[in-house]
């Protein structure tokens, strides 16, 4: 909108236009309201990769412990547990990519992981390896193998699927994904972490029988 004065000033008739004083503050509010959106856009934008990669790990380790479900179906028997120290109640991950010897029933392949670089353990391409162990279901000490592990002496123990690599925020957002709320803590429930990247799962219910006893 434009005002003209007939007020003469220096010769000149003098004209006051408002139109681009508020063409600037309509600007600087376009602005502020796009560099809001942006903010949110970004922050929805995280959550929904974090998330996004959250289920696809929760849903590999859900496809482990079907795997071992299956072979225990098929067979009769728990992949085999390695005797000796922290590692007493690591299940044999190669069991379920290829045969053991002559095991009756076993109509695998069961995952089309390959075998990890560590004995037992299976290879993943974004995290570092896939760990499948008879642990306790009580709440453990220090959510590691060795505090957490099944003997044959122990009250109940279930197979959990382990993932080494997970960065923390990705086992907090794992953790409130599977056993909800937010008083959760690392060493108990269905999903169970320590900080720096170790994360377990719990699936089947693993027999303390098949426990080997420590060497």
């Amino acid at each position: 909108m434009v005002f003209v004065i007939n007020k003469y000033r220096k010769g000149r008739i003098m004209i006051f236009n408002k139109k681009g004083a508020m063409f600037g503050l309509d600007a600087r509010i376009a602005l502020a309201i796009f560099g809001a959106l942006s903010v949110i856009s970004g922050a929805a934008l995280y959550s929904a990769i974090q998330d996004a990669r959250v289920t696809a790990i929760v849903t590999e380790m859900d496809n482990v412990d079907k795997a071992v479900t299956a072979y225990y179906l098929d067979t009769g028997v728990y992949p085999a547990s390695k005797v000796g120290g922290d590692d007493a109640t690591l299940l044999d991950g190669d069991a379920l990519l290829s045969k053991p010897g002559t095991l009756a029933g076993w109509q695998g392949p069961y995952l089309p992981h390959k075998a990890g670089a560590t004995a037992d353990m299976l290879d993943h391409t974004i995290y570092t390896e896939i760990s499948i162990n008879g642990m306790l279901d009580a709440n453990w000490s220090d959510v590691t193998k060795s505090a957490g592990k099944c003997l044959p002496a122990s009250t109940a123990c279930s197979v959990f699927t382990c993932v080494s690599g997970l960065s923390d925020d990705m086992q907090k957002a794992a953790d409130f994904k599977i056993d909800g709320g937010t008083t959760n803590t690392a060493d108990s429930g269905n999903f169970r972490y320590v900080s720096g990247g170790f994360a377990c799962k719990k699936g089947m219910t693993f027999p303390k029988e098949s426990a080997s006893a420590v060497s």
